[in-house]
């Protein structure tokens, strides 16, 4: 057989490239794909954590008025499964209003940035693993 044909020439240069694909799907675009939803998952969570500090601090600033309606409608949305505790504070640090508020006198109240660097901390100790 004749290993200068151009059919075996072509065939080789297919399956190179082929297995050049094969290697790059296989071994990149896994940790490339890991590391744009880990940005996309963190900016997420600053963002709509960001929204609810805002819509908790709007409530906060009318409680006077609505007698603490608006702050208990926006932690009313939060009880589940997913959201384990959150604490509405004034100025002072102490406590407004919260769900699950017992845990989270027994943990401190941190504030918004706080919580998501430990989101932060949690992504890259899963990042390394």
């Amino acid at each position: 057989m004749n290993t200068d044909s151009i059919r075996i020439r072509l065939t080789v240069t297919f399956f190179t490239i082929g297995l050049a694909v094969l290697v790059f799907m296989t071994a990149v675009l896994p940790g490339m794909s890991r590391r744009t939803a880990e940005t996309v998952l963190l900016k997420n969570i600053e963002f709509i954590t960001g929204l609810l500090a805002d819509n908790l601090a709007l409530g906060v600033q009318t409680a006077d008025l609505d007698e603490g309606a608006a702050v208990q409608q926006a932690l009313d949305m939060l009880k589940g499964d997913e959201i384990s505790s959150v604490a509405v504070a004034d100025a002072a640090g102490n406590l407004i209003k919260g769900v699950n508020a017992t845990a989270v006198r027994a943990g401190g109240i941190a504030t918004v940035s706080e919580s998501v660097g430990k989101l932060k901390g949690l992504i890259g100790r899963f990042r390394t693993r």
